[in-house]
């Protein structure tokens, strides 16, 4: 640490965790409370209905992958599994 923290040319960085299994409502709401932008693409089922019976749908992908550096203010894709409702 060169002691440069305190310098307003720095910008924060995270290291993402894995949002792979959880809500993708809970998963919006913590990236974005975060600061990012978040981006949610969904498979073939209905969002809506599981969104609000849910905590959203499962996530099963997210872009970029865990583990990886981003900035503050960075966009952030998730790709949601809802499953189909039948309704046609």
């Amino acid at each position: 640490d060169d002691g440069s923290a305190g310098i307003g040319s720095q910008v924060e960085t995270y290291i993402l965790s894995s949002y792979i299994g959880f809500g993708s409502t809970s998963v919006e709401q913590a990236l974005r409370s975060s600061g990012f932008v978040v981006f949610t693409r969904y498979t073939t089922g209905d969002p809506s209905i599981n969104a609000r019976m849910n905590n959203g749908c499962p996530v099963i992908d997210q872009n970029p992958v865990a583990g990886s550096e981003v900035y503050a203010g960075s966009t952030i894709t998730i790709l949601a599994d809802c499953p189909m409702t039948g309704q046609w």
